[in-house]
Formats: structure tokens, C-alpha cells, sequence
């Protein structure tokens, strides 16, 4: 090639993208992964997700939610009586729930029986017990929630997570280390002390 030609020849320029186009496989041939679910958001459906509830997996909690800090912490028995004593418990049944794209989380449906039948906790119980054989979506109204059922007759179940075996793995998974969640098993907790008024 001539000088004359070689400064004639425009500069290739490189980017993520002649990256991209340059390295691209087939996806056969990537080495494929597994998810490996380590913690679980505890948390209420989505409203424009459909869900499922897992049918035999649940674990009854009391449980603190701090409105301040927007924390949920799950109650030893030994301080759940001063914590109701001094701002109130919520009583929930801990629900391994699944989106219909596979994304897992813990919804702690509130008892309606422990809260005086709240019209929100009532229809949000009976939304759990429908999506344990349907998917199910919920939306809210005035005072509850409206139950939408998914009416497509191929809806796949979900696969439920190998990690998960167990009430007490649920718990785990929600509120010990790694979840989004936290729990409270001693009266010296920084939060019973600050509801006490002692920090």
C-alpha cells in the first residue's frame, strides 16, 4: 500500500460495540449460570405483578415495623409482650411468594383475626389463600383491595427455590443476615430502648 493510499484509508475507530460484534457467540456456547438465592425481600405483592403463594411454606411471626427508619423487624417471644405494651405488634402469617417472571419475596400477610378484621389485612388474607392455586394480582381501593385473578388457562407454576425448605429457612432468608428485614430478640436492642425512651 502506498502512502498515498494509507492516508486515503479512513481510521477504524474500536468501542464497546466492535467488542460486542468482534466477541458475540452463540448463547449454546456460554457457559451457562444458576441463581443461587441468598436472601428475600419480606414485603407485600406488587400491584401490577401477578403472584403466587407457596402452598405448605409459612411461618408465623410477630412482628415491628419502625415507620421512621421503614424497617420490619421480626420479635423473639421475649420481647414481643413490651413491644405491644408499648407501641403495638403486628401478628403476620410469612408467605414464600413468587411473581410470574420468577422473582421471589416474603409477604407477611397481617392475621385479620389478631387485627380486628381491617377491611386492607382481611381481603390481603383472603388474596394470599387465593394465590396459593392461582395467580393472582392485587390492587387497591377504597379501604381494601381488589382481587384480580389471571385468567390465561397455560399459566406455568412456579418453581420454588431449592434454598427454601423450611418455615424456619423463611424466616432466615427474610430477616436474618442478608435480608431485607431485621429482627429484635433482646430487651437491649437499641429499638426497644429508643421506643422506651431510654437513647
Amino acid at each position: 500500500m502506498s502512502k498515498a493510499e494509507k492516508e486515503d484509508t479512513p481510521e477504524v475507530k474500536t468501542d464497546v460495540f466492535s467488542d460486542i460484534v468482534a466477541n458475540s457467540r452463540p448463547l449454546a456456547e456460554i457457559a451457562a449460570s444458576e441463581r443461587i438465592l441468598t436472601s428475600l425481600e419480606p414485603r407485600k405483592p406488587k400491584k401490577d405483578a401477578f403472584f403466587r403463594c407457596h402452598p405448605q411454606l409459612h411461618a408465623l411471626l410477630n412482628i415491628y415495623r419502625d415507620e421512621t427508619n421503614r424497617v420490619e423487624y421480626v420479635l423473639h417471644d421475649k420481647v414481643a409482650p413490651t413491644v405491644e405494651a408499648l407501641v403495638g405488634v403486628r401478628r403476620v402469617s410469612l408467605r414464600l411468594a413468587a411473581n410470574y417472571c420468577g422473582d421471589f419475596f416474603a409477604w407477611p400477610v397481617s392475621i385479620p383475626a389478631d387485627v380486628k378484621a381491617n377491611r386492607w389485612h382481611a381481603t390481603a388474607y383472603q388474596a394470599m389463600e387465593q394465590s396459593i392455586g392461582s395467580w393472582i394480582r392485587l390492587m387497591p381501593s377504597s379501604g381494601h383491595y381488589i382481587i384480580y385473578r389471571r385468567e390465561v388457562n397455560d399459566a406455568k407454576d412456579p418453581t420454588w427455590p431449592d434454598e427454601i425448605r423450611t418455615d424456619v429457612d423463611l424466616a432466615r432468608f427474610a430477616y436474618g443476615t442478608g435480608g431485607a428485614g431485621d429482627y429484635i430478640e433482646s430487651l437491649n436492642h437499641e429499638v426497644i430502648k429508643r421506643l422506651k425512651g431510654e437513647i
